[in-house]
């Protein structure tokens, strides 16, 4: 066996895991940003906003990107700043649904 033949394996092998992982990483998104206050909303944003990206949640990261420039602008009002957390939640379920739901056909 080759290096270049472990090393594929290898990646197989983390990329089976991010992919078996992804449904938990977003559960544990949502519940986050469901617990946050206002004061500690942009430090779970920052820390899931890594999480999501190191596990390939490309669309996920996405909406807490948007949610991230929302909150770090000065003018959002905090009324505003929970109405976007609450938007960022619903479109993280619906991610998750349809994770699970991919999950369930590939396994099923």
């Amino acid at each position: 066996m080759s290096e270049s033949s472990g090393l594929g394996e290898e990646s197989q092998a983390v990329l089976a895991f991010i992919h078996a992982s992804q449904t938990g990483v977003l559960r544990d998104a949502i519940a986050a940003l469901e617990a946050s206050s206002p004061d500690d909303l942009p430090a779970v944003v920052h820390s899931i906003r890594g999480s999501l990206g190191s596990y390939r949640l490309h669309d996920a990261h996405a909406h807490v990107a948007d949610l991230s420039r929302l909150i770090a602008d000065q003018s959002t009002s905090p009324a505003s700043a929970d109405a976007a957390r609450l938007g960022t939640v619903e479109a993280l379920r619906a991610l998750q649904v349809a994770a699970e739901d991919r999950s369930v056909i590939s396994h099923g």
